[in-house]
């Protein structure tokens, strides 16, 4: 007879501990269910949503992630170069953490890389530099960034109006706290 109370106290204990950690998987349910809906609602709602299953919608997003990947490779270059920023791609490919050596961003066919506008502060140390993606086909977006590691966007495709965007400080953030 003991033995069949231990076996009932040991399922008792089991069964209590199984239903009081079933709760943070009906959380975690929950919050799944949130973020798809709110992720659908997004799609239908913005103008400027990114669709992923188009060509387009993920050139965009390759575009974005590439100079996200530059921006740091850059601050890895100037961290080991006494001259700052390097002004030349291949330069790069050595550079930054260790997941990015050898990245070639001029490797996908929708968009063209380039580093230019380096500029020297008075010791000679490059500290200024942008980077543009432009768009191999029509009606992608242009893409352009600087030492800040801000990114911005032309959606007409101009490089050169994205620059001037940049040009006029026109900050990511606060464009998207201004259409709040």
């Amino acid at each position: 007879m003991r033995h069949w109370e231990d076996n009932r106290d040991t399922v008792s204990e089991t069964s209590t501990n199984s239903r009081s950690g079933s709760w943070w998987i009906n959380v975690l349910l929950t919050l799944t269910v949130v973020v798809c809906l709110a992720f659908v609602a997004g799609s239908f709602l913005s103008p400027n949503f990114i669709h992923i299953d188009s060509a387009e919608g993920r050139a965009r997003i390759d575009a974005f992630v590439a100079l996200k990947i530059l921006n740091k490779m850059q601050k890895g270059y100037a961290a080991n170069h006494a001259s700052g920023f390097t002004c030349q791609l291949e330069q790069l490919k050595t550079a930054g953490p260790p997941e990015y050596q050898g990245y070639n961003p001029n490797a996908q066919l929708s968009y063209q890389f380039a580093i230019s506008q380096c500029r020297p502060d008075a010791s000679g140390r490059i500290t200024q530099y942008q980077i543009t993606a432009t768009p191999n086909k029509h009606g992608y977006w242009a893409f352009c960034s600087d030492q800040s590691g801000f990114i911005w966007r032309d959606e007409d495709g101009s490089v050169s109006k994205c620059l001037l965007e940049r040009r006029n400080g026109l900050n990511p953030e606060e464009e998207k706290e201004e259409e709040k």
